[in-house]
């Protein structure tokens, strides 16, 4: 549950956010999306320094 003032975002939309951002750099698809969904997972879990930051 989000305490007050905090954003919660959708696992879709940051996974989303992730492939957009390493597709640009020159990663494949397929490789960005694999990682984008441990980065989310990371976070989800609980795992703060395993997750979005490691972008």
């Amino acid at each position: 549950m989000a305490k007050a003032g905090e954003v919660v975002v959708a696992k879709d939309e940051i996974v989303r956010f992730v492939v957009d951002c390493m597709t640009k750099t020159g990663a494949n698809r397929s490789h960005a999306t694999q990682l984008a969904e441990v980065l989310a997972a990371g976070d989800l879990r609980g795992h703060y320094s395993h997750g979005l930051n490691r972008l």
